[in-house]
C-alpha cells in the first residue's frame, strides 16, 4: 500500500547503521511467503511505513490539540525513532523463531533483543534527538511510558495498522475484502493520556478495522497452509539447535541467508529434509482437522477421505494452550510417526492460537464531550459476537502428512485423537465430518 512521499532526512544517522541497514535483510511475513508468493516485503520498508504512518497519526492528535504544545516536537521525534527501530530484535525468519527461542531459553525474546540493540545505538539515537533510555521506556509494553502505544498499540497504533495494510498489499490475500482509510481513523482518534480511544461515531470505521484485523489473521498470518510452512521451520531450526549446540542468542545474531544455508546443509537428516519440504513446495497435506464443534464440515460421509473432527470449545482452548509449546508439537508429531511409520519431517501438528486470543483487543470510546463512555464492545455487542464467530470458525488443530500417508492416518483419525489426548492431557469429544486441504500451491508448469 503505497503511502506517498515521507520525510526521512532527520533519521539518516540511524538509517545508516548495521543494526537498521540489517532490517533491509529480514522478510516482514517469513516463510509465508512460500504460501503468498508476492509476500517478501522486509522489515525495512515496513519499519519506514510504521515511522509514516505514526507522524500521521501524531499529527492529527496535534491537530486537536491533545498533548500540550511545548512537549509536540521532542514527543514527535521519540515517536519517530522508536517507531523506526521497535522490529530490530526480530530473530531470523521472525515468530516461528522465536516460539522455538522463547521455550529453550525463557526470558529472552525478539522485544529484550530489541532494546539491547536500541541502547547500543544511544550514541546515535542522540544525533537524532532522542536517547536509548527513551526509546526503550517507549517500546516496553508491559512498564513503558504510555505514548509508546502510539506506536504498538492493537489495533489503534500505528504498527498495527500499516501491517494489516502493508501485507495484505504485498501478499494480495484474496479472501480478505475489508479495508481502511488511516486518515479517516486517525480522524477519531483520541488520547486519553493512557492510551489511545476512539470517538463514538468512529465506531462503524473501527468495526472495519476489527473485521480486517480477524481476517487477516485467519487468512494470511494464521492460514493453515501458512501454519505448516512455519512449522516446518520451527522443526528445523530446534532440531539444528540441539544438534548443533547453537544458543538463542547466537541464533538471534544469524541473518536470514545464513541460518537458511546452514540448516540446507545441516549434517542431521531430518533438518535437511524439513528445509526441502519447505523450499520445493513439499507436498503434505491435511490428514485429520480438529475444528470447532458446528464449524466442521459434513459435506462428505465419512470414510478414507480427510476427517475433520468436530470438538468442543474448552477443548480447542486446551489444545492450544498446551500446544502453543512447539516442543509439545516435536513430542506428538514423533508419536505419530512412529504410528503412522513416516519419517519425522513427514508430519506436521498445527495449531491457531487460544480462541479468545484471535479476537482484537476492546477498544475505548468517548462522547462527544471527551468522557468514557465504555469500548467498542460494549457500545457494539453484536461486533464482539461476530468476530467471535469468526474466531471459532478460524481455529484449526491439523494433522499434515504426505500425499502418499494422508488417507491412512485420516483413516486412523480415532488413532490420532487417542495421541493427542494422551499427549495434552486434553479428554476429547467429537464429531466427525470430511473435508480436503491441500499444502501450498503447485509450482507453474
Amino acid at each position: 500500500m503505497p503511502l506517498g512521499w515521507a520525510d526521512i532526512s532527520d533519521l539518516i544517522p540511524l538509517l545508516n547503521t548495521p543494526e537498521v541497514q540489517r532490517l533491509e535483510q529480514s522478510t516482514q511475513l517469513g516463510v509465508n511467503y512460500k504460501v503468498f508468493p508476492t509476500a517478501t516485503h522486509k522489515r525495512l520498508g515496513h519499519s519506514l511505513g510504521v515511522v509514516e504512518m505514526t507522524t500521521r497519526l501524531i499529527q492529527e492528535l496535534f491537530r486537536r490539540d491533545f498533548f500540550p504544545e511545548s512537549e509536540r516536537a521532542q514527543l514527535m521525534q521519540d515517536l519517530r525513532i522508536a517507531a523506526l527501530l521497535h522490529d530490530l530484535g526480530h530473530a531470523p525468519y521472525g515468530h516461528p523463531s522465536e516460539y522455538v527461542a522463547k521455550f529453550l531459553e525463557m526470558g529472552y525474546d525478539h522485544k529484550v533483543k530489541t532494546a539491547e540493540l536500541i541502547r547500543q545505538l544511544d550514541s546515535t539515537i542522540r544525533k537524532c534527538g532522542s536517547s536509548s533510555d527513551r526509546i526503550v521506556q517507549l517500546l516496553d509494553e508491559k512498564n513503558g511510558a504510555p505514548e509508546g502505544k502510539l506506536v504498538y498499540g492493537s489495533p489503534t497504533g500505528g504498527d498495527k495498522i500499516l501491517y494489516l495494510l502493508q501485507d495484505k498489499y504485498f501478499a494480495g490475500v484474496l479472501d480478505v475484502s475489508e479495508t481502511v482509510d488511516p486518515p479517516t481513523l486517525f480522524g477519531y482518534s483520541c488520547w486519553t493520556g493512557k492510551e489511545l480511544a476512539i470517538a463514538r461515531q468512529g465506531i462503524p470505521a473501527f468495526e472495519v478495522l476489527g473485521r480486517l484485523f480477524m481476517n487477516m489473521y485467519l487468512h494470511c498470518y494464521f492460514k493453515p497452509e501458512c501454519l505448516a510452512a512455519q512449522r516446518l521451520w520451527e522443526k528445523g531450526i530446534e532440531v539444528y539447535m540441539r544438534e548443533t549446540g547453537l544458543s538463542v542468542r547466537e541464533m538471534y545474531e544469524m541473518r536470514e541467508f545464513e541460518l537458511e544455508s546452514a540448516l540446507a546443509a545441516s549434517d542431521v537428516r531430518m533438518v535437511r529434509e524439513c528445509h526441502k519440504r519447505l523450499s520445493e513446495f513439499g507436498s503434505l497435506e491435511a490428514a485429520v482437522t480438529l475444528k470447532v464443534r458446528g464449524v466442521e464440515s459434513k459435506k462428505t460421509p465419512v470414510g478414507d477421505s480427510p476427517k475433520e473432527v468436530g470438538i468442543r470449545p474448552e477443548h480447542a482452548t486446551g489444545l492450544s494452550e498446551f500446544y502453543e509449546n512447539p516442543l509439545n508439537r516435536t513430542k506428538l508429531e514423533k508419536k505419530l510417526a512412529v504410528q503412522y511409520s513416516l519419517s519425522e519431517d513427514g508430519v506436521v501438528v498445527t495449531t491457531t492460537p487460544d480462541l479468545p486470543k484471535l479476537v482484537p483487543k476492546d477498544i475505548p470510546v468517548v462522547d462527544e464531550t471527551g468522557v468514557d463512555a465504555g469500548t467498542i464492545f460494549e457500545q457494539s455487542p453484536e461486533h464482539k459476537e461476530s468476530l467471535q464467530r469468526l474466531a471459532r470458525k478460524g481455529y484449526s488443530f491439523i494433522v499434515w502428512a504426505p500425499t502418499n500417508a494422508r488417507e491412512r492416518v485420516a483413516a486412523g483419525y480415532k488413532e490420532v485423537c487417542a495421541i493427542i489426548e494422551a499427549e495434552s492431557k486434553v479428554e476429547l469429544t467429537y464429531d466427525v465430518g470430511a473435508r480436503e486441504r491441500k499444502l501450498f500451491t503447485e509450482p507453474a508448469k
